[in-house]
């Protein structure tokens, strides 16, 4: 499955094992403990590594030729409250932060009270940043856990009679490699679907 997310390009789901799966050609590539929570929160398996009944492994895809790939850094967020100061929310514009001080609206707490009263302006612009704010906050209570997530390098085989691919090639096979596990994804998808009508 293809996650769209900014640290894992895929993941494989086994009964009780989650492969999550980044393809690079640096030897430093650094992921989002953050991002690893949202693709676990979106195939329904963070509360299972939480509770210890699913492993989950980062497999990082290398090139073949690839000889000082090491463990990579996982960068954990910082866990914040509603005292938090307006530009603490990732990503919220600096003109929105300098709009909502002349409104005397300077921490988290005091948006969230502003966004829960009615309007008619356009307040609403601020809600996902509030939303990802609180996501993010959530997600920082599993940092060590997910600090600890098992790495793993795999290198592309490559059979005797071909050449090593270059970097170009290597990344043309990445992404036919995303294409047939999310067409994979689909048709188990698919293939799920029918067995449930047919047992209904």
């Amino acid at each position: 499955m293809k996650t769209g997310c900014e640290s894992i390009d895929g993941v494989v789901v086994l009964d009780d094992r989650v492969l999550l799966f980044q393809a690079t050609v640096a030897s430093t590539h650094p992921v989002n403990a953050h991002g690893i929570c949202e693709v676990l929160k979106s195939i329904g398996k963070l509360d299972d590594f939480v509770n210890g009944n699913t492993e989950v492994l980062l497999v990082f895809v290398v090139p073949p030729d690839t000889t000082n790939f090491r463990k990579q850094q996982i960068r954990v967020g910082k866990s914040l409250n509603d005292d938090s100061s307006i530009p603490s929310i990732k990503r919220m514009r600096h003109a929105w932060c300098i709009e909502l001080e002349k409104q005397e609206i300077t921490c988290v707490g005091q948006l969230r009270g502003w966004l829960a009263r009615p309007h008619d302006d356009d307040r609403e612009k601020f809600a996902p940043y509030l939303a990802d704010f609180d996501s993010r906050n959530f997600n920082s209570k599993y940092n060590e856990q997910i600090r600890g997530i098992a790495q793993y390098a795999l290198t592309m085989l490559v059979k005797p009679d071909q050449p090593s691919p270059d970097k170009e090639d290597f990344i043309s096979l990445v992404n036919e490699n995303k294409r047939l596990m999310e067409e994979n994804a689909s048709l188990k998808s698919q293939i799920d679907a029918a067995a449930a009508q047919l047992g209904a």
